[in-house]
């Protein structure tokens, strides 16, 4: 397995519907793409505060790298990541897995 990691520090003024609508197309994604295992989203609920400004995040896990190399160039990828773009200031991607 491969877990896709990916941190967001939103930009001021993000609207509730705009997390939705990123929270809806990352739930589509293992519908639409052969290897995705599970999509969780939502904002930080670690009590210990060590978030650096990254408030929201999202973990995709994939069955295998070759899975995760797949989605990248994934037509189905495309609005999510110009979604990300459109609506955070900072992004850190972190994979973890064989």
């Amino acid at each position: 397995m491969t877990d896709h990691v990916v941190l967001l520090s939103l930009r001021a003024g993000v609207a509730d519907a705009e997390l939705s609508r990123l929270g809806d197309l990352l739930a589509g994604l293992p519908e639409r793409i052969d290897g995705i295992e599970s999509v969780r989203f939502g904002p930080s609920t670690s009590p210990e505060g060590l978030e650096q400004g990254y408030d929201y995040g999202f973990l995709i896990t994939f069955t295998d790298a070759h899975a995760r190399d797949r989605y990248l160039p994934h037509p189905e990828h495309a609005p999510v990541s110009a979604l990300v773009q459109q609506l955070s200031e900072g992004v850190l991607v972190f994979d973890v897995g064989t």
